[in-house]
């Protein structure tokens, strides 16, 4: 039997974000998963987010500086891993660093600790902070029109995880729209609604207002109960390494 608990709830769908860039399993799966939201009686609405385009390069840039001044403190005195070979003071801080951080997270400290220098604060580190407060303000009018914000969770299909890792311009190009709920402080939910030819998972990610948990979950509740997606496992490459 259907469950209807979203009976009337406006679902806002960013013009800026419903676009070709999308993996074509991905636009099926996304259009197939907004049916089901009518069927279960809400209401499709188009929205605005003007500003959508330059959150990644805000968000790089603000977390890249977060980064830097947050993990400042992880220097082996007080704070988590010390490395053990240090004879004095500089030692551990710089063996414990360097022992302590990944790749990407020294390039994100790195990258961080220069973009607060004098020479780039106004032109990237305020901007940023500038990007923040105008995608805020976007959502918030988007809410003035719709109870909840849908997009996709990736706008592509997963992939290897090597591969990943060495192109982190399409790890980047996954959290795309993710990232929203991080430079708005919202709430948001992902959900899976779907798999591609190949079996890999697709999902859906929906955000609210400012305490808006309830609607969130009463929405991704309703459409599980409707769909046997979340019941299902991704298939498994024939060859696993």
């Amino acid at each position: 039997a259907v469950v209807e608990h979203i009976q009337g709830l406006k679902i806002g769908m960013p013009t800026e974000i419903f676009d070709d860039s999308w993996d074509p399993s991905v636009r099926s799966s996304i259009a197939s998963a907004l049916a089901v939201f009518e069927e279960l009686g809400a209401e499709l609405v188009e929205i605005s987010l003007p500003h959508a385009k330059y959150v990644p390069a805000a968000h790089f840039i603000l977390l890249s500086c977060e980064a830097a001044s947050n993990l400042a403190r992880y220097d082996g005195i007080k704070y988590g891993f010390r490395a053990d070979s240090s004879k004095d003071l500089d030692g551990i801080y710089l063996e414990t660093r360097s022992q302590g951080f990944g790749y990407g997270i020294k390039s994100r400290i790195m990258l961080g600790n220069l973009l607060l220098t004098s020479q780039y604060y106004d032109s990237h580190f305020r901007k940023a902070q500038v990007i923040r407060r105008l995608i805020r303000e976007d959502f918030k009018k988007a809410y003035e029109e719709c109870h909840v914000v849908l997009t996709p969770t990736s706008p592509v299909l997963a992939f290897d995880h090597d591969i990943g890792l060495s192109q982190p311009i399409g790890m980047n190009e996954s959290q795309r729209y993710t990232i929203f709920a991080n430079m708005t402080g919202a709430p948001a939910i992902s959900i899976p609604c779907g798999f591609s030819d190949e079996g890999l998972p697709i999902g859906i990610q929906l955000m609210g207002d400012l305490f808006s948990e309830e609607t969130l979950i009463r929405a991704a509740y309703t459409f599980e109960r409707n769909t046997d997606f979340h019941l299902k496992k991704p298939m498994l490459p024939e060859v696993v390494k």
